[in-house]
């Protein structure tokens, strides 16, 4: 065999395909240019995301059992896993305890999910500050995740502590699923009296229909809450996938990948 070593990028995925350009593709192609002489491979997380893309393109993605099934009986040596998540939550523990299944008969290393250590909040903040602008007197920022139940979900907070630190003092870190919630930084939003408008801004990897709907839909979402509350409110529905700073520090987590066995 020619080439020995995969890339397997990991995310959760989407049914929409101008997501996957825009967001997972873009990714994919950033992380394949750093393993040059590797071949690339993608895996969705999500069986759910896997059979609305069949159902609706006729296309198959793998999930990241199948994935590796295919690769061990294809004979690659060397399996590099980056993953496109956010925290080390349930997911990505799951996919560790896949992959050691294969580490048998294949070199398995995996790269950590985005928000990993003290280190990773600090370059993830100052990546965001780059992107957007910051704040101006009378305006928030508020970077909304998908957030869990697991411990991990504590990385979200931890993020908005690194913000304020760096100086943006204006800027919130909420999620859907977890902790802070809707409800919880609108309470502290409407604490600051000088606030008149918020930018609502993803913290997730693509900007797909759960974005849209829990986010940005006129009711009953993040925008229609703050708009109720008097605040006038901008949507910014671009997933971090297609910024540059964040694809580079999912670039330097898989050079840095570690062996599954470690």
């Amino acid at each position: 065999m020619e080439n020995t070593q995969v890339i397997l990028v990991v995310s959760v995925g989407s049914s929409r395909i101008d997501v996957l350009e825009k967001d997972i593709t873009a990714m994919e192609k950033s992380i394949a240019q750093a393993f040059p002489d590797a071949v690339q491979r993608r895996a969705f997380s999500s069986t759910k995301m896997i059979r609305k893309l069949q159902m609706q393109q006729n296309d198959c993605v793998d999930d990241v059992m199948q994935a590796l099934q295919k690769l061990e009986k294809e004979g690659f040596q060397t399996v590099t896993i980056q993953p496109t998540y956010l925290i080390h939550g349930a997911e990505y523990e799951k996919i560790c305890i896949q992959a050691k299944q294969f580490a048998k008969n294949m070199d398995i290393r995996m790269g950590k999910p985005l928000l990993s250590s003290i280190d990773d909040v600090k370059k993830v903040a100052k990546a965001l500050m780059a992107e957007i602008a910051e704040p101006e007197e009378g305006e928030a920022v508020v970077w909304i995740g998908h957030g869990s139940e697991h411990d991990a979900n504590a990385s979200y907070a931890l993020l908005e502590y690194m913000l304020h630190d760096m100086g943006w003092k204006q800027v919130y870190v909420g999620t859907v699923k977890g902790h802070p919630t809707a409800s919880e930084v609108l309470r502290r939003l409407c604490t600051q009296k000088k606030i008149r408008h918020v930018h609502l801004h993803l913290l997730m990897v693509t900007a797909g229909v759960h974005a849209q709907k829990d986010i940005a839909a006129k009711t009953d979402s993040w925008y229609a809450q703050l708009k109720e509350a008097g605040f006038t409110v901008s949507c910014a529905m671009h997933g971090l996938g297609e910024y540059k700073s964040i694809q580079n520090l999912f670039i330097q987590h898989a050079l840095e990948a570690k062996s599954i066995l470690d």
